[in-house]
């Protein structure tokens, strides 16, 4: 099995447009695709479980920018967010004229955003990014003091100790 398809791995049990989006996401270029693409920019490293992709640092500033404060999870080291609520920014996003680095970052990050928000309970992405940045996600999460993301949180692991 090649390589680029051990990182998004089918869900027999959606159906519908979730299953239909599934299946294109799938089959879009790996992410060393990002790598060939000449970009002025740094770019960072974003998971989610086993999936991982890279994308320019600013586009990371602009997701922490618009994002709503309740999608950040408390973390000092990183940005850590709903898989749910990135692929909803990322969408907007990839409507607006971007550099051809940034549209490939788009693509590979809605093919992890998809892959947290199908196979993990908790649906986390995590982005790599700059300390003001980081400090930007951590000050917009702390605005309801992370009241929704904590109870998110604790229902995604009552619901794998259930399921475990």
């Amino acid at each position: 099995m090649r390589d680029d398809y051990n990182k998004s791995v089918a869900n027999h049990k959606t159906t519908g447009v979730a299953s239909f989006l599934g299946s294109i996401l799938r089959k879009i270029p790996g992410n060393r695709v990002v790598t060939l693409v000449p970009a002025d920019e740094p770019m960072v490293k974003m998971t989610s479980g086993l999936n991982e992709a890279c994308v320019p640092l600013s586009l990371v500033k602009m997701i922490v920018r618009k994002a709503p404060s309740n999608v950040f999870y408390r973390s000092t080291v990183g940005v850590h967010m709903s898989g749910g609520a990135l692929a909803n920014i990322l969408e907007d996003f990839e409507c607006g004229d971007m550099p051809l680095s940034t549209r490939y970052a788009v693509v590979e990050a809605l093919r992890v955003a998809h892959a947290a928000a199908v196979f993990t309970f908790e649906g986390d992405v995590d982005f790599e990014a700059d300390k003001d940045t980081i400090d930007l996600a951590f000050e917009r999460g702390g605005e309801n003091d992370f009241a929704y993301t904590d109870a998110c949180h604790e229902n995604a692991k009552l619901a794998a100790a259930r399921n475990a």
